[in-house]
């Protein structure tokens, strides 16, 4: 069985269009159904049910598709190594980041960009730690800038940045002159949260009921830009990491009296396998991004 029968499996199983595949691989519907034909009789079994127009993974395809994926994923690894080797800077690197840390991401990325002209970056946002997490682990992406969600899988590695805390996320406009706030006084106020489920959000919660306190958010959403625009019309507050807050002039990062948790920046990557030159570039990159603004904190908090 060749790479290409492989590749042309995995795509095919991502979209589950064989229309679509063979566009997004640049070839023929007919030679991919070939190809897959070619697949299914080397392997002796089905991968692929088609109903009507719809197309699905038989359980003999789901079961060989995390093997097909880790193929690809160790050839492209493979590759990233020769090509370092022969001092070759080319190929994709993908990034994930949490909605609270894309500035300081994008200033690492404007000076990576100009070292690595012909790396072609591919960046996945969330608003979940657990997600990026997960998206790391499954080699979805190569590394991810996020605050660390809670235990981490033990095949993962973790960079840490720095530590962020917990903020009231207010409208500049509207409490300005506040320096500090109880959570207590957020229970009469319009609350805008992030979704259950998300770190965040399960730390708020947990804060509440040490607390004893009635926190229940009066609008949710797992959009981290439409969670911003609502604080920004004044109507709403919010809570979210300082570094998240400090990102947007509009908005003002508003003390809690509480004792809170801190939230730790990192990096994530996996434990095995290799990481290129470029990746180790963009990594260094970022550390020297996330110093530089703690050293700027430090001197503007003494």
């Amino acid at each position: 069985m060749e790479l290409t029968h492989l590749r042309y499996f995995v795509m095919l199983a991502s979209v589950l269009n064989f229309t679509e595949a063979a566009r997004r691989l640049f070839i023929t519907q007919s030679t991919l159904s070939q190809s897959i034909r070619h697949t299914e009789e080397y392997l002796g079994v089905q991968l692929f049910e088609r109903i009507g127009k719809k197309v699905y993974l038989t359980d003999a395809g789901s079961a060989f598709l995390p093997y097909a994926q880790k193929v690809m994923a160790e050839t492209e690894k493979g590759i990233q190594r020769i090509q370092d080797l022969e001092g070759i800077n080319a190929g994709v690197l993908k990034v994930g980041v949490i909605s609270g840390l894309r500035a300081m991401l994008l200033q690492s990325l404007c000076v990576f960009a100009d070292r690595y002209s012909d790396i072609q970056l591919q960046l996945y946002h969330s608003s979940s730690a657990r997600e990026l997490a997960c998206m790391v682990l499954e080699d979805k992406v190569d590394i991810a800038l996020t605050f660390l969600p809670g235990d981490i899988s033990p095949l993962l590695e973790s960079r840490v940045l720095f530590q962020s805390e917990l903020k009231i996320m207010v409208a500049k406009c509207n409490n300005q002159n506040d320096i500090s706030m109880s959570l207590k006084d957020m229970e009469c106020k319009p609350i805008v949260l992030p979704p259950m489920g998300t770190y965040i959000r399960t730390v708020i919660e947990e804060l509440a009921m040490r607390y004893k306190l009635n926190l229940r958010p009066n609008a949710e959403t797992n959009d981290s830009t439409l969670l911003v625009q609502m604080v920004k019309t004044g109507n709403w507050i919010s809570i979210g990491t300082s570094t998240s807050i400090t990102q947007y002039p509009e908005l003002s990062a508003i003390s809690i009296e509480e004792p809170t948790p801190q939230f730790t920046a990192a990096i994530l990557l996996r434990k095995t396998g290799y990481h290129n030159r470029a990746t180790q570039n963009l990594i260094e990159l970022i550390s020297g991004t996330a110093k530089d603004r703690s050293e700027f904190r430090s001197l503007q908090l003494g």
